[in-house]
C-alpha cells in the first residue's frame, strides 16, 4: 500500500527520533510534537496536558514514549495504532488493569539492537560475578594484591544457565551464551499473569545467581532478600526491581550478595535509528493489515 499522504505523530525525549523516522519513511509526514519552553529530555514529566491532547487530537498513528502511552491511547479518539519507544509496558498493563482494554493495537519497541544490549548486560554480569571483579576492586582500594581470593573461577563453557522467557530478548541471551558453549535451559510462560505464578527460588541450585533484566515483578523484593539470606541463591544482579526507584530503606542497597543497576541494561534513548527502524517495519505491516510485532497481549500481561 502507498505510504504517501500518511501522517505519524512523534512525542519523545529521544533526540533526533523524528529526523531518523523521516529518513526511514520519506513519503510519510512526520509531526514532531514538542512542548513550548520544556526541554526535550523532560517532556514526559507530569504526563500529557490538555494542550498536548489538543495537538494530538487528529493523530491516527503515534510513536510516543511509554510513560505517556496509556494516556494517549485512552484519550485520542482517532488513534488506530500506537507504539512505545522502549520495551517495558508494565505501566500500560497496570493503567488498563481495571478498565476497558484498548480497541487498537499497542506495540512495544522490539529490535535486535535492544536484545543485544540486554544480552551484553547478562554476559557481562556473569563474567563479573564469576571472575570476582567486585572483590578485586575492593582489594584494590585496600592496596591488597590478593590473587588467591580471585584466581579460581569458572569459564562460560562450564556454566549451566536457565533463561526464563524465550521472547526476542531471551533468545538473544541464549544465542550469546551458546556462542561461548554454555549449557542453556529455556523456560517459557503461558497465559497466567505474573501475580498468579510462584517463583520457587528454594528449588534452584544452591549456588545459582539470579540475574533480572526483564520485569521487576517477576519476584518480590522480600523474596529476593529471603532467598539470599537463606542461601537458596548465592547472589542477585538486578537491573529491575519490584518498585522503581528502589526505596532508600530497601535491604537490597546494602546486601553483600546483591548488585544493583538503575534499569540501564538496554538504554535506547541514545539510539534513535534503532527505534525508527523498528517502528518503520511495523508501520508497513500496519498499512498492509498484517500483525504488528511487539503488540501487547493484555491477557498475558506483556
Amino acid at each position: 500500500m502507498e505510504t504517501a499522504g500518511r501522517t505519524v505523530y512523534v512525542m519523545s525525549v529521544v533526540p533526533d527520533l523524528s529526523l531518523k523516522l523521516r529518513n526511514k519513511l520519506p513519503d510519510v509526514q512526520v509531526i514532531d510534537v514538542k512542548r513550548r519552553d520544556v526541554p526535550q529530555m523532560e517532556i514526559t514529566r507530569g504526563g500529557l496536558t490538555e494542550d498536548d491532547f489538543q495537538v494530538l487530537q487528529d493523530a491516527e498513528v503515534l510513536l510516543i514514549d511509554n510513560d505517556l502511552l496509556p494516556q494517549a491511547v485512552e484519550r485520542l479518539p482517532l488513534l488506530r495504532w500506537a507504539q512505545g519507544t522502549w520495551a517495558g509496558v508494565d505501566n500500560v498493563i497496570n493503567f488498563f488493569k481495571n478498565k476497558l482494554k484498548p480497541r487498537i493495537p499497542i506495540s512495544r519497541m522490539v529490535s535486535k539492537s535492544f536484545s543485544q544490549l540486554m544480552a551484553e548486560y547478562v554476559l557481562g554480569s556473569i563474567i563479573c560475578h564469576e571472575r570476582s571483579w567486585m572483590t578485586s576492586r575492593q582489594n584494590q582500594l585496600k592496596s591488597e594484591w590478593n590473587k588467591a581470593a580471585v584466581m579460581k573461577y569458572r569459564s562460560l563453557q562450564d556454566l549451566t544457565v536457565g533463561v526464563l522467557g524465550m521472547g526476542i530478548i531471551g533468545r538473544e541471551v541464549a544465542k550469546y551464551l551458546r556462542t561461548f558453549n554454555s549449557t542453556v535451559h529455556a523456560y517459557t510462560r503461558t497465559a497466567p499473569p505474573v501475580e498468579s505464578k510462584s517463583i520457587h527460588v528454594d528449588k534452584y541450585w544452591k549456588n545459582a545467581v539470579l540475574i533480572n533484566v526483564g520485569r521487576g515483578d517477576v519476584i518480590s523484593e522480600a523474596d529476593i532478600v529471603k532467598a539470599l539470606d537463606s542461601g537458596w541463591i548465592s547472589a542477585a544482579i538486578l537491573d529491575v526491581v519490584e518498585k522503581e526507584p528502589l526505596s532508600p530503606e530497601s535491604l537490597l542497597w546494602t546486601h553483600p550478595k546483591c548488585i544493583l543497576t538503575p534499569h540501564t541494561a538496554a538504554v535506547v534513548v541514545f539510539r534513535p535509528e534503532d527505534i525508527a527502524d523498528a517502528f518503520s517495519r511495523n508501520y508497513q505491516d500496519f498499512l498492509q493489515g498484517n500483525s504488528i510485532s511487539g503488540t501487547i497481549d493484555f491477557s498475558r500481561g506483556y
